[in-house]
Order: C-alpha cells, then sequence, then structure tokens
C-alpha cells in the first residue's frame, strides 16, 4: 500500500515500511490524539515509539486493525468490549455471542424508541398537550396502558 511520506526504519533482517502517526491518522480517518489514547488502553499499539521524543510509528499491516475497531465502533461498542473483541483472535463462536448481544441491545433501543415517537405523534395529532383533560390526555392515558407492567418497573418508559 502506497502511503503519503513513508518513513523507513531499520530493523534487524530488513527495512520495514512504518507510517507516522499523522499519516497512519490520514489512513484510517482516526484522530492523532485518539491513537495515543488507543495505545494507552491497550486497543492498538504503535509498532515503534521514539524512544527520545515519544513519537509513534505504525505498520501498514496495523490498518486492517484499525478499519476493525472502527467497524466495532460504528456498531457502538464501548472500547472495552472492543479491546475484548479483538483479543478474540478468531474465536468465531465469542464473537457472534458479542455480536448477539450487541444485536439484542440495538433491538431494545429501538422498540424504546418506536415507543416515543408513539407519543409524540399523539401528542401532536391531538391537540392541547397542557390540558389534562385534553385528547392528548385520554389518548396518552389509553396508549400507556397497552403497555406491559414490566416495562413500567424497568424504569425505561415513564
Amino acid at each position: 500500500m502506497k502511503a503519503y511520506n513513508v518513513r523507513e526504519l531499520k530493523k534487524s533482517g530488513g527495512a520495514a515500511t512504518m507510517l507516522k502517526i499523522g499519516e497512519f491518522s490520514k489512513l484510517t480517518q482516526v484522530s492523532v490524539r485518539m491513537l495515543p489514547h488507543y495505545d494507552e488502553i491497550g486497543l492498538l499499539k504503535p509498532a515503534e515509539t521514539d524512544r527520545l521524543t515519544d513519537y509513534r510509528y505504525y505498520k501498514e499491516e496495523q490498518l486492517p486493525a484499525m478499519c476493525r475497531i472502527k467497524a466495532l465502533k460504528d456498531m457502538g461498542f464501548s472500547l472495552a468490549d472492543i479491546i475484548r473483541i479483538m483479543q478474540l483472535d478468531g474465536d468465531n463462536a465469542a464473537l457472534d455471542a458479542f455480536l448477539e448481544s450487541r444485536r439484542a441491545e440495538l433491538c431494545a433501543t429501538l422498540a424504546e424508541t418506536e415507543y416515543r415517537l408513539k407519543l409524540i405523534d399523539i401528542a401532536k395529532k391531538c391537540g392541547n398537550f397542557f390540558d389534562s383533560n385534553s385528547a392528548y390526555a385520554a389518548k396518552y392515558r389509553q396508549c400507556t396502558n397497552q403497555i406491559p407492567p414490566e416495562a413500567f418497573a424497568s424504569g425505561g418508559i415513564c
């Protein structure tokens, strides 16, 4: 892969293509500020760190790992979960369990959002929101009476 300004660092047994932190940031579209944070929490360590300047260098081979990290972030996983997922190292069953768990969380959030949208639609259609004797108040009571009691007990609704 051709990078912007690539620095060659001598390694035992040959030269390895290394990307400066800014170059790696541009290629991955991850901010230069976040890369040191990922290093600190153990998510993605730079391939090399200059001992004098503390400047970080990354290998081109680290680009796919960063793409996986970004994909997991886009799915809404926490950084702690992403660290655990990245450590699975090919354990597809464990990965599937993480993905299914996240899917269930998103489905629950979707159901709550759909309920809230329904309440907003009722408020818009039924007129005076602030009058407890209004059509809105009656419709709201009717709507909330259709919700199972356990939904209220969880604290997620009303």
